[in-house]
């Protein structure tokens, strides 16, 4: 009996710990701070638009580089929120700061790469 309880007792103990990796951060937010980060994700995308008609000619690099700024979008949700300054995580600000910023220099990086080493030239206009 007492090895079908330890037992037990180190499932539920894994399904919290579980649980508790996968929340993301913006959900432990209170207030404006939950939406914040989201809304800065879904102003990125025009600027983001612009970075990939404006650097990527080929379908592989507009590939590579919406995929890197979705990614850099989608890990943030996970970084723990001491990962960043005070200053940056707790004020609504640095929340749709956090959400615009990063996808947007990841993108322009590696736009900014494939130009130097690859054949992805800017257009002329």
């Amino acid at each position: 009996m007492t090895s079908h309880l330890h037992r037990r007792h180190w499932f539920e103990s894994f399904s919290t710990l579980t649980v508790g990796l996968l929340i993301c951060r913006p959900a432990l937010a209170h207030g404006e701070e939950v939406l914040l980060l989201p809304i800065g994700q879904l102003l990125a995308i025009p600027a983001l638009i612009f970075i990939i008609r404006r650097y990527a000619k080929s379908r592989w690099v507009t590939a590579l580089v919406a995929t890197s700024a979705v990614a850099t979008g989608a890990a943030l949700w996970f970084v723990p929120g001491s990962f960043f300054p005070s200053w940056l995580r707790h004020t609504g600000t640095g929340n749709f700061l956090l959400g615009v910023l990063p996808p947007l220099v990841i993108a322009y990086v590696v736009a900014s790469i494939n130009r130097l080493f690859g054949q992805g030239r800017p257009h002329d206009a």
